[in-house]
């Protein structure tokens, strides 16, 4: 067995101390690599300790123990990434410095002698070294800063000749760089005090820790493991069902049904998201975060194209929100996933994301009851007097606008005109995961619907799957399916007959016998909750892209 998974194995089963012979053996290493980004003693020192102690953490997610060093050393990249970025400005200012002074190449708590020569001697003698021809392209190009066209008319050959002696030239620079800097760079090596440190800074277990038998250790450790994956989530799904106790007593008397749906609702949602973030914890520790970001970034695009056709009939300021902030949040996963951006991209785009929500949250739905056929079930459509007949023929813009009317009520979700006039598809009895995920194909197979003829008669289809959760809500009032069709083609009928006639008042009114006053005991986007809601998940987008 390895060295490294044989340590590993030790630690797991209590021994933390052999931690200590990882972190001496690979010190160099980390320590290293944060210099090679950093260049500065004191900042990779703390990227290494930071390395080895998040190594330490999330020991019990390694799953081939023999690389170790292969899985510390990436470690130790993110934690000098993300140091160099905190510290971008000391970092520019301090190379400036050494340039301008001509000190060494290092700072001077380094080991003494790192580097016997400063940068610009060190520079000169190498220059010195090289060929007259190779020494005459590096400082017309660089020192002088002239093109490549002016150089290569210097020097009285081609601009294609100039380019690849230029090539030659620095390849030769940089081997006989590496060559007078390698016994310095042989001798880099971190403070003595760096594993103590490490040491000292290391939590009780690292997640996952755990031995063959039931002890204390191991108990924590699972707890690490489920807490890491699950604790973000079911903390998100506490404030959301916290805010939904809220909003089930905000609506009056004679709203249990409406009460129902949203728990539905949330139920779907806990059996949806849960399972999920744990696989994607999973899956990010196997192939990285980039390959889930790519992942997530494209299951978001049926999401968004489903919002973006939404836009046709509703563009309400909450739509626009989703559809921005969709579009932003995906566009950030896939500068993220494909691009290697760092990922306070995606971070910014959740804050454009909840920033948008909280602008239109006062024309966010929450009625529940926006299908049609569930109205017409409930008494939610006033009588209609009589169908009557169109006061002209509707033109393919005249459906277009209804379409619209009704979109921007929450009472349609798309339509479609053909030469049998406008079909006006309707939003399901109750919402689906699934069914929003395959929205873009299955919204023409799956969905109640409107259809008017050219002649402006209205006939209303309902779907098998709107019928089957009619059902859970039937009441004694409740009408037959055809009694309900035949009853909610009536009332389109009418509206459209008003809306035609300009009077979309008196349209909508016959579509919504209560308004959200009779609904709500205060408007939705007033209850605390829900503010603080919207204000807790902006500080979390914000507090995400500052740490990055």
């Amino acid at each position: 067995m390895h060295e490294d998974a044989i340590a590993i194995e030790a630690i797991k089963s209590g021994d933390r101390d052999r931690y200590a012979e990882l972190v001496e053996r690979y010190s160099r290493l980390v320590y290293g690599i944060a210099w090679s980004r950093l260049g500065d003693s004191n900042l990779s020192e703390e990227a290494a300790q930071e390395a080895f102690v998040q190594g330490f953490r999330f020991l019990g997610t390694l799953r081939r123990p023999e690389r170790f060093g292969f899985w510390i050393g990436k470690i130790a990249r993110n934690a000098a990434a993300r140091l160099q970025k905190r510290n971008r400005r000391t970092l520019r200012s301090l190379h400036r410095w050494q340039l301008e002074q001509g000190t060494t190449a290092v700072s001077e708590d380094t080991d003494e002698g790192m580097f016997d020569k400063p940068v610009q001697e060190l520079l000169s003698e190498t220059l010195e070294d090289l060929s007259e021809a190779h020494r005459e392209c590096l400082v017309l190009f660089y020192l002088q800063g002239r093109s490549s066209r002016e150089a290569a008319d210097a020097l009285g050959i081609s601009e294609n000749a100039f380019r690849t002696r230029l090539h030659r030239a620095r390849v030769d620079l940089r081997g006989k760089l590496e060559a007078k800097l390698e016994p310095a760079i042989e001798r880099l090596r971190p403070p003595q005090r760096l594993r103590d440190q490490v040491l000292a800074a290391m939590p009780v277990c690292p997640i996952g820790w755990g031995g063959k038998g039931l002890s204390f250790s191991t108990l924590i450790g699972g707890l690490q493991v489920v807490g890491a994956s699950l604790l973000s989530p079911l903390l998100a799904l506490l404030v959301v069902s916290w805010v939904g106790l809220e909003i089930t007593h905000n609506y009056r008397e004679g709203g249990e049904f409406r009460r129902r749906i949203l728990w539905q609702n949330f139920a779907l949602l806990v059996l949806f998201v849960v399972p999920w973030v744990v696989l994607c914890a999973w899956f990010s520790r196997q192939v990285g975060h980039r390959a889930l970001f790519t992942i997530l970034a494209i299951y978001l695009v049926p999401l968004l194209a489903q919002a973006a056709l939404m836009l046709r009939v509703n563009r309400s300021p909450f739509m626009i929100a989703i559809v921005v902030g969709t579009a932003s949040v995906t566009v950030a996963l896939l500068a993220v996933g494909l691009l290697g951006l760092p990922r306070s991209v995606f971070f910014a785009a959740m804050l454009v994301f909840n920033v948008g929500l909280w602008w239109g949250l006062k024309s966010m739905p929450a009625r529940a009851d926006y299908n049609l056929f569930l109205r017409a079930a409930k008494g939610g459509l006033r009588e209609a007097s009589s169908a009557g007949t169109c006061p002209r023929r509707p033109s393919a813009e005249d459906l277009r606008a209804f379409a619209r009317f009704l979109g921007e009520r929450f009472l349609a979700v798309d339509y479609s005109l053909g030469r049998s006039g406008c079909t006006m598809y309707l939003p399901p009895v109750r919402n689906s995961l699934a069914a929003s995920f395959l929205w873009p194909i299955a919204r023409y197979n799956g969905s109640s619907s409107i259809g008017v003829a050219p002649d402006g008669t209205c006939i209303a289809k309902l779907a098998p799957r709107d019928a089957c959760q009619l059902r859970s809500h039937a009441t004694q009032t409740a009408l037959h399916h055809s009694e309900l069709q035949a009853r909610l083609s009536t009332v389109i009928g009418e509206s459209l007959r008003l809306f035609l006639s300009g009077d979309e008042a008196g349209a909508a009114k016959l579509l919504q016998a209560q308004d959200d006053e009779a609904v709500f005991v205060r408007p939705v986007h007033k209850l605390t909750r829900m503010r603080v809601l919207f204000l807790l998940s902006m500080v979390a987008a914000f507090a995400g892209l500052a740490d990055f």
